[in-house]
């Protein structure tokens, strides 16, 4: 994690999921939201619905309109801003995109990130996006979010991990299976380089 993160959760009532999985989404949003706080970086949580993180499980209310959580998650100048959402914006007066695309955040150096707890299967075989720039991680299992996140920085920096892959290659190729297991899990090796 960056050392200083903003995240916007979505407690729509869209977040609540189909009746066959329901609840689900929102319990996704809560287990990355309490997964963020653990960490060491410096991590502030706005919603689009009020909520206290610290006293009740997340609940869900009313129409998704990102824009006043996004705005003050943007104010706080983090290096990045990860919105949890299952990309459905109700809000004809404006969205996310027309918030991204302003000439102050784009020169901001705040990176982006959505993260859609919504499996693709849900979302008729592809996964929503709040705005184009925007990094989506879509993902089916909370377990997920730490390699989704490394991969999503594999896509602006492929270098990141050459080093590492270069290892689990060298273990390999003396037939060392537990050595490259080991390696492979990439714990403690990999550090946020924006």
């Amino acid at each position: 994690m960056p050392p200083k993160v903003a995240l916007v959760v979505d407690n729509s009532l869209s977040m609540k999921g189909k009746q066959s999985r329901n609840n689900y989404p929102i319990a996704f949003a809560e287990a990355i939201t309490r997964i963020c706080l653990a960490t060491q970086s410096d991590v502030k949580v706005w919603f689009t619905h009020p909520i206290q993180v610290t006293k009740e499980i997340f609940t869900v209310a009313g129409a998704t309109d990102l824009r006043l959580p996004l705005a003050k998650a943007i104010t706080s100048m983090p290096d990045a801003v990860i919105i949890i959402s299952d990309g459905y914006e109700n809000q004809s007066s404006g969205t996310v995109g027309a918030i991204l695309n302003t000439k102050a955040v784009k020169n901001s150096g705040i990176h982006f990130y959505q993260i859609n707890p919504v499996a693709a299967t849900e979302a008729k075989g592809a996964t929503r996006t709040l705005a184009d720039g925007i990094k989506l991680i879509s993902m089916a299992d909370v377990k997920q979010f730490p390699l989704a996140l490394l991969m999503s920085q594999m896509k602006d920096n492929p270098d990141l991990l050459t080093s590492h892959l270069d290892n689990v290659y060298r273990a390999l190729r003396v037939n060392d299976i537990r050595q490259a297991k080991a390696i492979a899990r990439f714990k403690n090796s990999i550090s946020y380089q924006p």
